[in-house]
């Protein structure tokens, strides 16, 4: 038992701002796994393994999880807006937003990158191979999120 302590008291993040990075990166990732696995899931089955209210439910339980694992250690901000926006509030010092962020963006590519590996061959098949962000075999969707076509450019800035 003692050598196990050992080990867990060596390998403790004495650096808190270190810590606090590591939980927005940790966080982020787990955000964003559940819910892009969940969109994968939906869209490359054609919607007959879930539907778009699976996708809603898997990002919410992603955000849950993620708020569990790193609020304690760092707020839980899992989004360089928030961030920005506590930064502007003063409730964090506009020293760590960079690293936030940095830490958070990764996170998402991270967990993006998984949910492509993982989802790789369904992609593949649903798409034909060819990646695109239009068009009914689109699979950008999955990762990110687009205005439609008929929606005006100032409507969107304001959505």
């Amino acid at each position: 038992m003692t050598l196990v302590k050992n080990i867990v008291k060596r390998m403790k993040v004495k650096n808190e701002l270190a810590r606090q990075i590591m939980g927005e990166l940790l966080g982020t990732f787990v955000l964003l796994l559940f819910g892009c696995a969940a969109a994968a899931q939906v869209k490359t089955s054609r919607e007959t393994k879930g539907q778009f209210l699976s996708v809603n439910m898997a990002f919410s339980v992603g955000v849950m999880s993620a708020m569990y694992l790193s609020r304690a250690v760092s707020g839980a901000h899992l989004n360089p807006a928030v961030s920005l926006s506590f930064c502007v509030l003063g409730d964090l010092a506009w020293i760590k937003l960079l690293p936030y962020s940095l830490a958070q963006i990764f996170g998402a590519y991270l967990a993006s990158g998984l949910v492509y590996l993982i989802y790789h061959d369904a992609i593949m098949e649903f798409s034909g191979g060819i990646l695109t962000v239009f068009g009914p075999n689109e699979t950008a969707s999955i990762f990110a999120t687009y205005p439609t076509d008929v929606v005006s450019v100032q409507t969107n800035f304001l959505d």
